[in-house]
């Protein structure tokens, strides 16, 4: 994965809450915490990551996404390779127009996941334009598909097939 964290809080100058959904060892929330964010972090796994752990401003929810739903709003939202555990019908139809609908006004979502072209048996893969068509109102400013040569940490050497989005809904 290709990220720059830096490019995504640009975008929005003034953020104060941020959300990281499907948020693994906890690292994006890590950098959100460290640069003062009140963040929610929120993934499957029953243990707190490491990371995380003793951070005052992180709180970190066990939830399985197929059933979870936000409670407040959020300036910045990120969703990294955990929509694919999601059903197509479910992640397209519900579950991103309900993240959407928690986003502040002038709030940011960022979206990565795997494409069709993706060879790992991912459960469920994702067009670009059938995210980007699910995020309705949102103004997407950045939406790409790409590939790139890695290791993955059971297969060793592999090529990814990603998709890469972030939005922007208006104030």
């Amino acid at each position: 994965m290709n990220y720059s964290y830096r490019n995504l809080f640009d975008l929005h100058p003034d953020v104060a809450t941020f959300l990281d959904l499907g948020c693994g060892r906890g690292f994006v929330s890590l950098y959100a915490a460290a640069r003062g964010l009140t963040v929610d972090a929120v993934d499957i796994e029953k243990e707190t990551p490491a990371s995380l752990d003793g951070i005052p401003s992180v709180t970190y929810m066990v939830a399985d996404l197929k059933d979870w739903k936000p409670t407040k709003r959020y300036d910045i939202i990120v969703i990294h390779h955990s929509l694919q555990f999601l059903t197509k019908a479910y992640a397209l139809q519900e579950f991103l127009p309900t993240i959407c609908q928690a986003l502040n006004p002038g709030g940011v979502l960022e979206i990565f996941t795997f494409t069709p072209e993706e060879t790992l048996s991912v459960p469920t893969t994702y067009t670009l334009e059938e995210v980007r068509d699910a995020l309705g109102e949102l103004t997407i400013i950045e939406q790409k598909t790409y590939s790139y040569d890695g290791t993955h940490r059971k297969v060793g050497p592999h090529t990814f097939h990603e998709l890469h989005v972030i939005a922007k809904k208006s104030l």
